[in-house]
Protein backbone atom coordinates (compact mmCIF):
# COMPACT_ATOMS: atom_id res chain seq x y z
CA UNK A 1 0.00 0.00 0.00
CA UNK A 2 1.27 3.54 -0.84
CA UNK A 3 2.01 6.05 2.40
CA UNK A 4 0.51 9.29 1.36
CA UNK A 5 -0.43 10.52 4.80
CA UNK A 6 1.84 12.98 6.02
CA UNK A 7 1.86 12.99 10.16
CA UNK A 8 4.58 15.61 10.51
CA UNK A 9 2.82 18.59 9.39
CA UNK A 10 1.53 21.90 10.50
CA UNK A 11 -2.07 22.15 10.54
CA UNK A 12 -5.23 24.48 11.20
CA UNK A 13 -7.69 23.58 13.87
CA UNK A 14 -10.65 21.65 11.73
CA UNK A 15 -7.63 19.59 9.81
CA UNK A 16 -6.41 17.73 13.02
CA UNK A 17 -9.98 17.05 13.72
CA UNK A 18 -10.96 16.02 9.91
CA UNK A 19 -7.29 14.15 9.20
CA UNK A 20 -8.11 11.99 12.13
CA UNK A 21 -10.56 10.48 10.10
CA UNK A 22 -8.97 10.54 7.01
CA UNK A 23 -6.13 8.54 8.52
CA UNK A 24 -8.53 5.94 10.11
CA UNK A 25 -9.90 5.52 6.75
CA UNK A 26 -7.34 5.58 4.51
CA UNK A 27 -5.76 2.38 6.73
CA UNK A 28 -8.55 1.07 8.03
CA UNK A 29 -8.89 -2.34 7.30
CA UNK A 30 -5.17 -2.71 8.23
CA UNK A 31 -5.65 -0.81 11.30
CA UNK A 32 -7.98 -2.64 12.75
CA UNK A 33 -6.81 -6.12 11.91
CA UNK A 34 -3.60 -5.28 13.99
CA UNK A 35 -5.57 -4.00 16.91
CA UNK A 36 -7.76 -7.19 16.67
CA UNK A 37 -4.43 -9.48 16.09
CA UNK A 38 -2.38 -7.91 18.58
CA UNK A 39 -4.24 -6.02 21.20
CA UNK A 40 -7.84 -7.59 20.86
CA UNK A 41 -7.31 -10.68 23.11
CA UNK A 42 -6.28 -8.32 26.32
CA UNK A 43 -9.06 -5.98 25.32
CA UNK A 44 -11.17 -9.13 25.10
CA UNK A 45 -10.05 -9.87 28.79
CA UNK A 46 -10.36 -6.78 29.92
CA UNK A 47 -14.12 -6.61 28.67
CA UNK A 48 -15.05 -9.99 30.04
CA UNK A 49 -13.89 -9.08 33.49
CA UNK A 50 -15.72 -5.60 33.20
CA UNK A 51 -18.62 -7.76 32.30
CA UNK A 52 -18.43 -9.99 34.97
CA UNK A 53 -18.08 -7.21 37.72
CA UNK A 54 -21.07 -5.64 35.90
CA UNK A 55 -22.80 -8.64 36.65
CA UNK A 56 -22.05 -9.65 40.00
CA UNK A 57 -22.75 -6.44 41.35
CA UNK A 58 -26.21 -5.98 39.75
CA UNK A 59 -26.93 -9.42 41.26
CA UNK A 60 -25.49 -7.85 44.80
CA UNK A 61 -28.12 -5.07 44.48
CA UNK A 62 -31.67 -6.02 45.86
CA UNK A 63 -34.16 -3.07 45.30
CA UNK A 64 -36.37 -4.77 47.79
CA UNK A 65 -33.90 -4.22 50.70
CA UNK A 66 -34.58 -1.27 52.86
CA UNK A 67 -30.87 -0.54 53.76
CA UNK A 68 -30.68 0.95 50.74
CA UNK A 69 -33.29 3.24 51.89
CA UNK A 70 -32.54 3.69 55.49
CA UNK A 71 -29.01 3.94 55.50
CA UNK A 72 -27.59 4.37 51.69
CA UNK A 73 -24.13 5.06 52.80
CA UNK A 74 -23.71 1.71 54.68
CA UNK A 75 -24.96 -0.32 51.84
CA UNK A 76 -22.95 1.28 49.34
CA UNK A 77 -20.27 0.88 51.57
CA UNK A 78 -20.89 -2.79 52.35
CA UNK A 79 -21.47 -3.29 48.60
CA UNK A 80 -17.79 -1.99 47.50
CA UNK A 81 -16.36 -4.05 50.21
CA UNK A 82 -17.96 -7.37 48.88
CA UNK A 83 -16.87 -6.64 45.25
CA UNK A 84 -13.32 -4.96 45.94
CA UNK A 85 -11.91 -8.33 44.36
CA UNK A 86 -13.64 -7.98 40.89
CA UNK A 87 -13.32 -4.07 41.26
CA UNK A 88 -9.53 -4.57 41.39
CA UNK A 89 -9.37 -7.40 38.63
CA UNK A 90 -11.18 -5.41 36.39
CA UNK A 91 -9.19 -2.17 37.05
CA UNK A 92 -6.02 -4.21 36.61
CA UNK A 93 -6.99 -5.76 33.01
CA UNK A 94 -8.17 -2.34 31.90
CA UNK A 95 -5.08 -0.49 32.93
CA UNK A 96 -3.31 -3.52 30.78
CA UNK A 97 -5.65 -3.23 27.89
CA UNK A 98 -5.20 0.52 28.16
CA UNK A 99 -1.33 0.26 28.26
CA UNK A 100 -1.85 -2.36 25.00
CA UNK A 101 -3.84 0.43 23.01
CA UNK A 102 -1.57 3.33 23.30
CA UNK A 103 1.32 0.87 22.45
CA UNK A 104 -0.22 -0.31 19.85
CA UNK A 105 -1.74 2.95 18.07
CA UNK A 106 1.19 4.54 18.59
CA UNK A 107 3.98 2.26 17.24
CA UNK A 108 1.57 1.79 14.25
CA UNK A 109 2.09 5.58 13.33
CA UNK A 110 5.66 5.36 13.87
CA UNK A 111 5.65 2.27 11.91
CA UNK A 112 4.03 4.21 9.38
CA UNK A 113 6.06 7.71 9.41
CA UNK A 114 9.51 5.29 9.21
CA UNK A 115 7.97 3.06 6.63
CA UNK A 116 6.07 5.85 4.46
CA UNK A 117 8.08 5.16 1.29
CA UNK A 118 8.71 1.61 1.12
CA UNK A 119 5.84 0.05 2.64
CA UNK A 120 4.89 -2.16 5.39
CA UNK A 121 3.60 -5.61 7.22
CA UNK A 122 1.70 -6.22 10.38
CA UNK A 123 4.76 -7.91 11.52
CA UNK A 124 6.80 -4.70 11.47
CA UNK A 125 4.27 -3.23 13.66
CA UNK A 126 4.31 -5.94 16.10
CA UNK A 127 8.29 -5.47 16.02
CA UNK A 128 7.78 -1.83 17.25
CA UNK A 129 5.01 -2.52 19.69
CA UNK A 130 7.04 -5.11 21.16
CA UNK A 131 9.99 -2.86 21.99
CA UNK A 132 7.39 -0.35 22.87
CA UNK A 133 5.51 -1.64 25.68
CA UNK A 134 7.93 -2.59 28.67
CA UNK A 135 8.22 1.48 28.69
CA UNK A 136 5.01 1.93 27.98
CA UNK A 137 3.92 0.63 31.39
CA UNK A 138 6.92 1.40 32.93
CA UNK A 139 5.91 4.68 32.27
CA UNK A 140 1.75 4.55 33.12
CA UNK A 141 3.05 3.11 36.76
CA UNK A 142 5.44 6.06 37.17
CA UNK A 143 2.53 8.24 36.03
CA UNK A 144 0.11 6.52 38.33
CA UNK A 145 2.78 7.29 41.52
CA UNK A 146 2.65 10.73 40.42
CA UNK A 147 -0.84 11.37 40.61
CA UNK A 148 -1.40 9.52 43.67
CA UNK A 149 1.39 11.50 45.41
CA UNK A 150 0.18 14.49 44.09
CA UNK A 151 -3.55 13.52 45.61
CA UNK A 152 -2.38 12.96 48.78
CA UNK A 153 -0.55 15.98 49.27
CA UNK A 154 -3.79 17.85 48.29
CA UNK A 155 -5.81 15.77 50.63
CA UNK A 156 -3.19 16.81 53.51
CA UNK A 157 -3.65 20.26 52.53
CA UNK A 158 -7.28 20.13 52.62
CA UNK A 159 -7.58 18.60 55.63
CA UNK A 160 -5.46 21.23 57.43
CA UNK A 161 -7.71 24.22 56.34
CA UNK A 162 -10.85 22.27 56.53
CA UNK A 163 -11.71 24.23 60.00
CA UNK A 164 -11.77 27.24 56.95
CA UNK A 165 -14.57 26.16 54.98
CA UNK A 166 -13.99 29.10 52.12
CA UNK A 167 -10.18 28.61 52.07
CA UNK A 168 -10.75 24.91 52.08
CA UNK A 169 -13.13 25.17 48.99
CA UNK A 170 -11.02 27.70 47.22
CA UNK A 171 -8.08 24.78 47.51
CA UNK A 172 -10.40 22.47 46.32
CA UNK A 173 -11.08 24.33 43.22
CA UNK A 174 -7.76 25.42 42.54
CA UNK A 175 -6.13 21.89 42.80
CA UNK A 176 -8.84 20.55 40.32
CA UNK A 177 -7.82 23.08 37.76
CA UNK A 178 -4.09 22.10 39.01
CA UNK A 179 -5.42 18.77 38.04
CA UNK A 180 -6.88 19.44 34.55
CA UNK A 181 -3.90 21.27 33.52
CA UNK A 182 -0.73 18.95 34.11
CA UNK A 183 -3.32 15.82 32.78
CA UNK A 184 -3.86 17.84 29.14
CA UNK A 185 -0.21 18.53 29.32
CA UNK A 186 0.74 15.03 30.40
CA UNK A 187 -0.94 13.52 27.29
CA UNK A 188 2.28 14.10 24.84
CA UNK A 189 3.95 11.97 27.16
CA UNK A 190 3.68 8.54 25.49
CA UNK A 191 4.42 9.96 21.91
CA UNK A 192 7.76 11.55 23.13
CA UNK A 193 8.78 8.02 24.44
CA UNK A 194 7.45 6.27 21.08
CA UNK A 195 8.15 8.96 18.63
CA UNK A 196 12.17 10.22 20.47
CA UNK A 197 12.73 7.44 22.47
CA UNK A 198 12.61 9.65 25.32
CA UNK A 199 12.79 8.29 29.23
CA UNK A 200 10.13 9.10 31.73
CA UNK A 201 11.94 12.68 33.10
CA UNK A 202 12.80 13.80 29.34
CA UNK A 203 9.16 12.75 28.24
CA UNK A 204 7.32 14.94 31.02
CA UNK A 205 9.84 18.04 30.03
CA UNK A 206 8.70 18.11 26.07
CA UNK A 207 5.56 17.20 26.96
CA UNK A 208 5.11 20.84 29.04
CA UNK A 209 7.63 22.57 26.73
CA UNK A 210 5.25 21.86 23.78
CA UNK A 211 1.87 22.75 25.20
CA UNK A 212 3.65 25.65 26.68
CA UNK A 213 1.43 28.41 24.51
CA UNK A 214 -0.90 26.36 22.96
CA UNK A 215 -2.80 24.66 26.23
CA UNK A 216 -6.05 26.34 25.41
CA UNK A 217 -6.10 25.39 21.64
CA UNK A 218 -4.75 21.53 23.01
CA UNK A 219 -7.89 22.01 25.30
CA UNK A 220 -10.14 22.94 22.37
CA UNK A 221 -9.12 20.26 20.15
CA UNK A 222 -9.30 17.43 22.85
CA UNK A 223 -12.88 18.27 24.16
CA UNK A 224 -13.95 18.11 20.88
CA UNK A 225 -12.33 14.94 20.03
CA UNK A 226 -13.80 13.80 23.57
CA UNK A 227 -17.11 14.50 22.34
CA UNK A 228 -16.95 13.13 19.28
CA UNK A 229 -15.59 9.54 20.88
CA UNK A 230 -18.15 9.99 23.69
CA UNK A 231 -21.02 9.78 21.16
CA UNK A 232 -19.16 6.34 19.44
CA UNK A 233 -19.20 5.34 22.66
CA UNK A 234 -22.39 5.93 23.28
CA UNK A 235 -23.77 4.47 19.89
CA UNK A 236 -21.57 1.15 20.77
CA UNK A 237 -23.36 1.06 24.29
CA UNK A 238 -27.04 0.79 23.04
CA UNK A 239 -27.10 -3.04 22.83
CA UNK A 240 -26.11 -2.85 26.49
CA UNK A 241 -28.83 -0.31 27.58
CA UNK A 242 -31.48 -1.87 25.89
CA UNK A 243 -30.94 -5.39 27.40
CA UNK A 244 -30.23 -3.34 30.68
CA UNK A 245 -33.71 -1.75 30.53
CA UNK A 246 -35.55 -4.69 28.89
CA UNK A 247 -34.13 -7.32 31.07
CA UNK A 248 -33.73 -5.04 34.51
CA UNK A 249 -35.65 -7.77 37.04
CA UNK A 250 -33.92 -11.15 35.03
CA UNK A 251 -30.68 -9.40 35.54
CA UNK A 252 -31.00 -8.49 39.29
CA UNK A 253 -31.86 -11.82 40.13
CA UNK A 254 -29.13 -14.63 41.45
CA UNK A 255 -29.88 -16.91 39.41
CA UNK A 256 -28.07 -17.51 35.52
CA UNK A 257 -30.80 -17.13 32.77
CA UNK A 258 -30.98 -16.28 29.09
CA UNK A 259 -30.80 -12.21 30.13
CA UNK A 260 -28.18 -12.95 32.62
CA UNK A 261 -25.79 -14.43 29.80
CA UNK A 262 -27.12 -11.54 27.22
CA UNK A 263 -25.88 -8.76 29.30
CA UNK A 264 -22.75 -10.41 29.64
CA UNK A 265 -22.56 -10.71 25.80
CA UNK A 266 -23.58 -7.25 25.41
CA UNK A 267 -21.51 -5.62 28.71
CA UNK A 268 -18.48 -7.14 26.76
CA UNK A 269 -19.19 -6.15 23.25
CA UNK A 270 -19.64 -2.03 24.49
CA UNK A 271 -16.41 -2.61 26.66
CA UNK A 272 -14.56 -4.03 23.97
CA UNK A 273 -15.19 -1.62 21.05
CA UNK A 274 -14.87 1.33 23.50
CA UNK A 275 -11.74 0.43 23.87
CA UNK A 276 -10.98 0.14 20.28
CA UNK A 277 -12.35 3.41 19.90
CA UNK A 278 -9.53 4.73 21.66
CA UNK A 279 -6.99 4.62 18.40
CA UNK A 280 -8.68 7.75 17.38
CA UNK A 281 -8.15 9.75 20.72
CA UNK A 282 -4.21 8.22 20.05
CA UNK A 283 -4.38 9.24 16.67
CA UNK A 284 -5.69 12.74 17.02
CA UNK A 285 -2.89 13.54 19.92
CA UNK A 286 -0.33 12.40 17.85
CA UNK A 287 -1.50 14.73 15.18
CA UNK A 288 -1.31 17.75 17.95
CA UNK A 289 2.29 16.84 19.30
CA UNK A 290 3.83 16.48 15.33
CA UNK A 291 1.67 19.74 14.70
CA UNK A 292 2.94 21.51 18.12
CA UNK A 293 6.51 20.46 16.65
CA UNK A 294 6.15 22.06 13.37
CA UNK A 295 4.53 24.94 14.83
CA UNK A 296 7.46 25.34 17.27
CA UNK A 297 10.59 23.78 15.91
CA UNK A 298 9.72 23.25 11.85
CA UNK A 299 11.67 20.23 11.30
CA UNK A 300 10.51 19.49 8.17
CA UNK A 301 10.88 22.95 6.56
CA UNK A 302 14.28 22.62 7.39
CA UNK A 303 14.60 19.08 6.17
CA UNK A 304 13.40 20.02 2.90
CA UNK A 305 15.59 23.36 3.15
CA UNK A 306 18.48 21.12 3.64
CA UNK A 307 17.73 18.60 0.50
CA UNK A 308 17.90 21.59 -1.81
Amino acid sequence: MEQNFEFKKNRPFGDLISDTFNFIKSDFRRILRFLLIYSGPVILISAISGAFFQATVMKSINPSNLQMLSDPKDYLYDLFNSNIKYIMLYLLFALIASVFMISASLSYINTYIKNKEKGFELEDVWVEMRNNLGATFANTMLLILLYIFGFAIIVVIISLTATIIPIAILLGIGFMCLFIYFSLALSFLYCAQIFEQKSFGEALGRSFQLIKGYWWYTFGLFLVMGIITAIFGYVAGVPNQIVLQVFKTELYSNSVSFPSVLGMITTTFTIFVSTIITVITQINIALQYFNLIEKKETPELLSKINEL
